[in-house]
């Protein structure tokens, strides 16, 4: 953990501190790989990609497997799965990071700016340090006015526990080769030669990091923000650290589209042409231009970005569906035997290929044979008649008024005499 460390001061206080301490802890368990879920998710044919937490090298987890870090491992493998998707248009990193450890940033935001695809980055409350870092890769970042962004600067801790040691009557002796060797040893007193020879090393990579922070922006390096400073967002976009200031996620996501639009644009990349006249690197094409300059473009594009969505909102009701029967069936297999979470198995599958909705699917009971005897057809449909024909206010058709039996000779002449009775009696 005495590592080099792209973090603010009060991170590493509020994060760096706590998460030794649990690390060390006889109860942790840093090294537990990644539970290989969906490292993005796709937003209208862009790949989101989530930042969060302290960056390590590898994601470290607790006792009980709840993650600690974020790792660059796990970050690397979602820009890989995106590069290599034939839906994915773009990335999109959605950042709310401290920082974290210098070693391997480098590397990662050089993978992220090497990308084909474009990028864009949105500081969602925090991205300074090594967050910063990485979200400068993209070369857009967007963020709301109260983020905080910035602090290009190195930290690292140095321990000396050599005066403590000294006052218990420890003496400690350390047999190295190399004069530097025992150099930020905590048994080792830290003196002026030890501290600017590690001094060093820190300000090497300070100047490596801002350096490449003016490289993926476009912009020089200024005292104004190499010293480590942190700032809200408006005070980042005027010294030209951030693209722009945005409602929300929304609308940062809104805006990146826009820059892609505008990049299109200009490069021709859709039609394989070159426009004419070059725009400015710094022009900002807005729909209303874009649709009178390239009005086929621009349908093109909104077709494309409906099409993905639909697809998106299928593929999503598909997976919680998929996900919904799943549980039920899992939670059925607590309480039920084998055969019958089976059975209902193949039932809802039937269910499904039928088009059922929930409420068809109650009234089934109803509808099926109670028994399995020979009669249980007829039974069944019997009952099934009866049951509808409660349900009418009037009977059912059958195919026709019921004829009329005739009467015989008896019963008409009896009919005739009892109401000539009624007539006397009138």
């Amino acid at each position: 953990m005495d590592e080099l460390w792209a973090l603010p001061a009060e991170s590493a206080h509020t994060w760096l501190y706590p998460l030794r301490a649990r690390l060390l802890a006889p109860a942790a368990s840093p090294s537990i790989p990644a539970d290989g879920g969906p490292s993005y998710r796709r937003c209208e044919g862009i790949a989101v990609i989530g930042i969060s937490g302290v960056i390590t090298r590898q994601s470290e987890r607790g006792l009980w497997g709840e993650r600690l870090t974020q790792g660059q491992d796990e970050i690397l493998r979602a820009v890989a799965a995106a590069q290599d998707d034939p839906d994915v248009r773009a990335l999109f990193f959605r950042i709310n990071s401290p920082g974290g450890v210098v070693a391997g940033t480098k590397e990662l935001a050089d993978a992220i700016a090497a990308g084909p695809k474009p990028a864009g980055a949105y500081a969602d409350g925090q991205a300074t340090s090594a967050a910063f870092w990485l979200a400068s890769a993209t070369g857009r970042i967007y963020a709301p006015a109260t983020a905080m962004l910035g602090s290009v600067g190195v930290i690292s801790e140095v321990v000396s526990l050599s005066g403590y040691l000294r006052r218990q009557g420890i003496d400690v002796q350390l047999l190295a080769a190399g004069k530097w060797k025992t150099a930020g040893h905590r048994a080792e007193p830290l003196d002026e030669d030890r501290r600017a020879y590690l001094q060093q090393h820190v300000d090497a990579m300070h100047a490596i990091f801002r350096a490449d922070v003016a490289r993926h922006l476009g912009i020089k390096q200024s005292p104004e923000w190499t010293d480590a400073q942190i700032f809200l967002a408006p005070a980042a976009l005027r010294l030209g650290l951030i693209r722009a200031v945005a409602r929300d996620f929304g609308h940062a996501l809104q805006l990146f589209q826009e820059a892609i639009m505008n990049n299109i644009s200009q490069t021709g990349a859709t039609t394989g042409t070159t426009p004419a006249t070059p725009v400015p690197a710094d022009a900002q094409l807005t729909r209303e231009e874009l649709a009178a300059k390239a009005p086929d473009l621009l349908q093109a594009l909104l077709n494309e970005g409906r099409a993905q969505a639909l697809h998106d909102t299928r593929q999503d009701r598909a997976a919680a569906h998929t996900d919904g029967v799943e549980t039920a069936l899992a939670a059925m297999s607590v309480c039920c035997d084998a055969d019958t979470v089976a059975r209902v198995r193949v039932l809802l599958g039937k269910a499904s290929a039928l088009g059922l909705s929930p409420e068809q699917m109650r009234g089934l009971p109803s509808l099926l044979p109670a028994a399995s005897s020979p009669d249980a057809g007829r039974d069944s449909r019997r009952d099934i008649l009866a049951a509808l024909q409660q349900g009418q206010s009037a009977p059912l058709p059958t195919g026709g008024a019921p004829a009329q039996q005739a009467k015989s000779s008896l019963v008409a002449d009896a009919e005739r005499l009892a109401a000539g009775r009624e007539e006397v009696r009138a």
